[in-house]
């Protein structure tokens, strides 16, 4: 989507997916989304700010994999995503992860109960964590963080804070999806 912000009207591209989990549909999704966004950026979009979210079920390399999900570490998606490795240079758009550009202390993971309760599983992660957001190998997707929000150029982003949201419900402390909402702080240094 092609958006304006309200006050002084500069442009921004913005845009939500959901790939597949297996190869080759996610190098070619990411070709397309990327091949997409650069579509957009055109006219008074031309050097417009990127913001794409969504379940990328592909995890960011440059975090440590801890489970045996091997459809998750889907290394060549995530480096078309990000113009990085062997796909640097494959487009002109690089997309950035914002758990990378939050500052160290700012990234954590909330894990209450639905009535807010602190939740006892696991204790371990009630602060500000930085590597990695999923500490163990019995989380969902098997420890890969598969569900991301991505910005270009990261210059024109200052996040603040990046929160995986844990929080279980019931009394037998379900979650209810296989995947955990992702927010992120972050304002956009319009030009």
């Amino acid at each position: 989507a092609t958006l304006r912000e309200a006050a002084s009207g500069a442009p921004l591209i913005a845009g939500c997916t959901h790939f597949d989990n297996n190869s080759p549909s996610q190098e070619k999704s990411a070709d397309l989304v990327i091949e997409r966004l650069e579509a957009l950026q055109v006219g008074d979009y031309a050097s417009a700010p990127v913001l794409a979210m969504g379940d990328w079920n592909s995890q960011n390399v440059s975090e440590p994999s801890f489970g045996s999900s091997a459809h998750y570490n889907n290394s060549e998606a995530w480096k078309r995503l990000t113009g990085t490795g062997d796909a640097a240079g494959r487009h002109g758009l690089a997309l950035v992860d914002v758990a990378d550009l939050a500052p160290p202390g700012a990234r954590r993971i909330d894990n209450r109960t639905s009535s807010g309760a602190q939740t006892s599983k696991p204790a371990a992660r009630t602060d500000a964590i930085d590597e990695p957001l999923w500490p163990a190998a019995d989380e969902p997707q098997g420890g890969e963080r598969i569900d991301h929000i991505l910005v270009h150029p990261a210059a024109d982003w200052a996040v603040t804070e990046y929160v995986v949201d844990d929080t279980v419900y019931g009394p037998n402390g379900r979650t209810p999806s296989d995947h955990r909402p992702v927010v992120a702080v972050a304002q956009l240094r319009w030009q």
